[in-house]
């Protein structure tokens, strides 16, 4: 895995590479969007990305998210993070929003979240967020019964386990697979329930919430 930290701001690429350096085999500092986008040719990127105030700023990540949605990963740190500028990112694809000077010990965690394909975000956006998406469920935007029947039985045991929140570890341990295996199968469950992560697929198919 490779970490790309983006930033004009020197003292601040510092920070972080000092707190994220031992966690990747390749870390390496980028200070424009397009520094960044002549070093996304290998699979598996982290990218932390610091963002200006500015819409044509935030317009520039959307753009850049769809781009490499399928590939890559990205957290965006902001001096002064914002619900509504939260929601808006995290819902254009990005899978984390803190603030820029986040303490160390968090900064890892979510680091490490993010390496693991899941969303970070401060409890009141993601609070929000879910209120969001279930709203939208219960709009009928999403047909559940329909997202089901496209999945095999051993898919329906895997997103069960995942409700119930597990690890990939955990999954793999009750259901007798390998974590690789257990990868696999959510990969193909995201594409078949048009979902992003664990978060959007607990969403759109928790029980309690039908």
């Amino acid at each position: 895995m490779k970490l790309i930290l983006l930033s004009q701001n020197t003292d601040i690429l510092n920070r972080w590479e000092n707190i994220l350096t031992d966690q990747f085999d390749k870390t390496m500092r980028c200070q424009t969007l397009e520094e960044l986008n002549a070093n996304m040719m290998s699979d598996d990127i982290i990218v932390l990305y610091h963002l200006y105030p500015g819409v044509e700023q935030e317009k520039a990540v959307y753009q850049f998210v769809n781009h490499y949605r399928k590939a890559h990963r990205m957290m965006i740190m902001v001096n002064g993070p914002a619900p509504e500028q939260g929601i808006r990112i995290l819902r254009a694809g990005v899978h984390g929003y803190a603030n820029s000077y986040l303490k160390p010990d968090k900064l890892r965690a979510a680091v490490k979240v993010i390496e693991q394909g899941e969303v970070w975000a401060g409890q009141d956006i993601l609070q929000k967020l879910l209120e969001i998406e279930i709203a939208a469920v219960q709009r009928g935007q999403t047909e559940v019964s329909a997202m089901s029947e496209k999945l095999s039985d051993r898919e329906k045991e895997i997103v069960r386990e995942v409700l119930m929140g597990k690890t990939n570890k955990q999954i793999a341990s009750a259901l007798s697979i390998t974590e690789r295996t257990v990868k696999a199968h959510l990969s193909t469950i995201f594409k078949k329930t048009d979902t992003r992560n664990r978060f959007e697929l607990s969403v759109k198919l928790r029980p309690e919430d039908r």
